[in-house]
C-alpha cells in the first residue's frame, strides 16, 4: 500500500539536499545553520515513513542528492586530467554518491531504532515516542556523529562533507571543535537539529525546544569566551612564545605542463621569481624578514636529490636569502629488492641550503595517488598522471633551528580533512601547522573553499595556527582559533602572501582525549544498527512511531 507520505518524503530528500549544498562552503551563497536541514530532514524522514525499508531508502536518497550537490566538481578532474568520456565519468560519479549516501540512510535507520527504543505504548498497543524524553533526537544526533567518524575511517575514508566544516568561517561557532574535536561537534549540531525535527511529536514540546535553543546558545558562549582577549592566560602565554614570519607562494602553474619535462627548469625559475619579488618587497617595508618561504605541494615536478642543476637553484635560493624553505616534491627512493618507491613529500632546506627535513605524506588519496586493491586500471592512469605513490610511514614535524626552535606538522593536501594527522604532528611537538595543497583539479568550484573549511577546523581542535599555501588557491593564514586572518583572494591568480603566526602551546581537551570522542560517537552507531537489527528480528520492522 502505498504511504500518503510520499511527497513529502521527497520533499525532505530534496530540502536536506539543498540545506547541504548552500550550509557547506560553496560558491554561490553560504549559510552555515542551513547545512542542520540535512540532520533535520533524515530525522524527519525516520519518523514519517511507514517502515524500515522506506527509512533506508529515503534516507539514502537524501544522501544521494546531498553528496551530489557538494561533490559535483569530481567530475573536473576526471574530465580534465584523467581526459576521461563523459559516458564514463557519469557512472563512477553515481557509483561514488550510492556509496557515500549509505551513511545518511543509516543515520536516518538509527534515528528510527532510538525512537523506537525509548518509546512507550498505548493501549492499543500502538507505539508512541515519551514525549517529554530528549533522547531519540539527541542519540540520533550522537549517531549522525558516529557515521562521519565512520566514513573517515572504512574504505581509506572520505569524510569531506563534515556538520562541523559548515562553520569554519563562523568562528565563534567553531570552538567547541576544541574541546569536541570536529566529528563530535558535527553530532551536536545534528543533535540540535534533530531535537528541532521533534518538535513534532507531539507534548513536551517545551523541554525540547528548550534543550534546542540551549545548546547552539552554549556553544556561542564557548565560542564568545575563548576569542575573548582575555581568554584565561594565553594571551600572556602568547607573548613568550616564538613568532614565525614566512611567505607563501602560490605559483598558478598550469596542471596541464606541471609534469612535462622541458618546463621544469622555467617552473623552478617561476617560483623564484616570485618569492625574490616578496622578499624584496619585504625588506623596502621594512616590515621583518620572513625566515621561512613555502611553495605548494608537488610545486617542484621532479624528483629533488636526482637532478643536480635544479637541487642546485634550490639551495641556492635558500642560501642567497638565509631563509628556509619548505617546498612539495616528488621523493624517490626503493624497496628492499630495489623497486622504486615514490613519495608526495615535503622537503625543507635549511638557511645554508642543506636538506633539513622531509616529509612523506601518510594518507594518500585514493584513485588520486594509488589506486586500491587492483594497481593497473587503464581508464584510472590519467588520474594518476603516470605514477602511483606510497605511503609515509615516519610523520613527523620539520623542525626550524631557533632560538626558540620551531616545529611544524606538515599536512599535504588531503590530510587537512581528517583529525588524525593533525592530532599525530602536535603529538610530536608540532607548533604551527602547515598545510600545502594543490586544488588545481576542481577548477573554480566550491572544493577549494570546502578544503579550506577542513583547515580551519584542525586549527581548533589542536589550538595551532596554520598556514595554507596552494598552487591554485586558496591560500591563507588561520590562527589558534581557527580565525582567518588572511588569505589570497580569487582562484587561480600568482600571489605571494606575507604573515606572521605565533607558535602554539596549549593542549586542547580534544587532544588529551583524542581517540576517545571518536570512538565513543562510534559506538553509538554501532548500537542504533544493533537496537535495529534486534527490533527486526523480533518482527517489529513496521511499527508505527
Amino acid at each position: 500500500m502505498r504511504n500518503p507520505q510520499r511527497p513529502a518524503l521527497l520533499f525532505l530528500c530534496a530540502a536536506g539536499a539543498a540545506g547541504f549544498f548552500f550550509g557547506l562552503p560553496n560558491a554561490v551563497l553560504h549559510l552555515p545553520f542551513a547545512a542542520l536541514l540535512h540532520p533535520f530532514c533524515l530525522y524527519l524522514i525516520a519518523s514519517r515513513a511507514a517502515s524500515d525499508g522506506e527509512v533506508i531508502i529515503y534516507g539514502w536518497l537524501q544522501g544521494f542528492l546531498s553528496n551530489a550537490a557538494g561533490l559535483y566538481w569530481l567530475a573536473w578532474p576526471m574530465l580534465d586530467v584523467a581526459d576521461m568520456p563523459p559516458a564514463l565519468v557519469l557512472p563512477l560519479l553515481l557509483a561514488l554518491y550510492a556509496l557515500l549516501a549509505c551513511y545518511s540512510a543509516l543515520a536516518a535507520f538509527a534515528a528510527r531504532s532510538f525512537r523506537l527504543a525509548f518509546a512507550a505504548e498505548d493501549g492499543a498497543g500502538r507505539r508512541i515516542p515519551l514525549p517529554r524524553d530528549t533522547a531519540p533526537p539527541v542519540m540520533s544526533g550522537l549517531a549522525y556523529g558516529g557515521f562521519e567518524v565512520l566514513n573517515s575511517v572504512l574504505f581509506s575514508g572520505f569524510p569531506w562533507l563534515t556538520l562541523s566544516s559548515a562553520f569554519a568561517f563562523f568562528p565563534v561557532m567553531l570552538q567547541g571543535a576544541a574541546y569536541t574535536g570536529g566529528y563530535a561537534l558535527s553530532a551536536v549540531y545534528a543533535a540540535t537539529a534533530c531535537l528541532c525535527a521533534s518538535l513534532q511529536d507531539g507534548p513536551g514540546r517545551t523541554g525540547r525546544a528548550c534543550a534546542a535553543l540551549l545548546i547552539p546558545a552554549a556553544l556561542f558562549v564557548c565560542g564568545v569566551q575563548r576569542l575573548s582577549p582575555g581568554a584565561g592566560d594565553r594571551d600572556d602565554k602568547a607573548g613568550m612564545q616564538a613568532h614565525l614570519r614566512f611567505t607563501a607562494v602560490q605559483g598558478n602553474i598550469d596542471q596541464a605542463r606541471k609534469w612535462d619535462r622541458d618546463f621544469q627548469t622555467a617552473t623552478v625559475e617561476h617560483y623564484i621569481r616570485l618569492s625574490e619579488k616578496a622578499l624584496a618587497e619585504e625588506k623596502n617595508r621594512q616590515s621583518g624578514q620572513s625566515s621561512l618561504v613555502v611553495w605548494p605541494e608537488t610545486a617542484m615536478p621532479f624528483y629533488f636529490s636526482r637532478r643536480p642543476e635544479l637541487d642546485g637553484m634550490l639551495r641556492r635560493f635558500a642560501a642567497g636569502h638565509a631563509v628556509y624553505l619548505a617546498f612539495g616534491g616528488i621523493a624517490r627512493d626503493e624497496d628492499r629488492k630495489g623497486a622504486p618507491l615514490l613519495h608526495n613529500s615535503l622537503f625543507l632546506l635549511s638557511p645554508q641550503g642543506k636538506i633539513a627535513g622531509r616529509y612523506d605524506k601518510t594518507h594518500l588519496v585514493p584513485f588520486g595517488e594509488y589506486v586500491p586493491v587492483v594497481d593497473d586500471i587503464a581508464f584510472l592512469r590519467g588520474l594518476l598522471q603516470g605514477m602511483s605513490f606510497s605511503p609515509g610511514t615516519a610523520p613527523r614535524p620539520l623542525v626550524l633551528d631557533g632560538p626558540p626552535p620551531l616545529s611544524l606538522g606538515p599536512l599535504i593536501c588531503y590530510e587537512a580533512v581528517f583529525p588524525y594527522p593533525a592530532q599525530e604532528q602536535v603529538r610530536q611537538g608540532a607548533d604551527i601547522l602547515l598545510n600545502v595543497s594543490n586544488d588545481a583539479w576542481f577548477r573554480k568550484s566550491s572544493a577549494p573553499l570546502q578544503h579550506l573549511a577542513h583547515s580551519a577546523v584542525r586549527a581548533v581542535e589542536q589550538a595551532r595556527p596554520l598556514i595554507r599555501a596552494t598552487n591554485t588557491g586558496i591560500s591563507a593564514v588561520f590562527d589558534a582559533e581557527g580565525r582567518l586572518t588572511t588569505r589570497v583572494e580569487g582562484l587561480f591568480t600568482e600571489a605571494c602572501l606575507q604573515a606572521e603566526v605565533t607558535a602554539g602551546a596549549e593542549a586542547t581537551l580534544y587532544h588529551r582525549l583524542s581517540p576517545l570522542p571518536e570512538l565513543f560517537l562510534a559506538a553509538t552507531a554501532a548500537t542504533a544498527l544493533v537496537l535495529g537489527a534486534l527490533r527486526r528480528r523480533a518482527g517489529c520492522r513496521n511499527a508505527t512511531i
